[in-house]
């Protein structure tokens, strides 16, 4: 089912938005709701992609013991 949405955006924007689907052959429309699908897809990368320094950091955390949690725990009590 599709339904309307109104938004608010900068007239530049818009044009530029405008010509980036055209020159895809999609509509805005549909080019909007390609983005907002991206929203919750997960992220997939290739590790082969990544500049040698990141890629070292790939699955650093793995098997730490540390989570996503502890590390807001931290950044908390770093600046409380």
């Amino acid at each position: 089912m599709k339904k309307r949405l109104t938004l608010t955006i900068d007239a530049d924007l818009i044009q530029r938005a405008k010509r980036h689907s055209q020159k895809r052959g999609k509509t805005l429309s549909q080019t909007v709701e390609d983005y907002f699908a991206l929203m919750d897809a997960p992220i997939e990368f290739d590790e082969a992609d990544l500049p040698p320094n990141v890629r070292s950091l790939v699955g650093i955390l793995e098997g730490s013991g540390l989570d996503e949690q502890d590390y807001y725990e931290y950044l908390e009590r770093k600046h409380a």
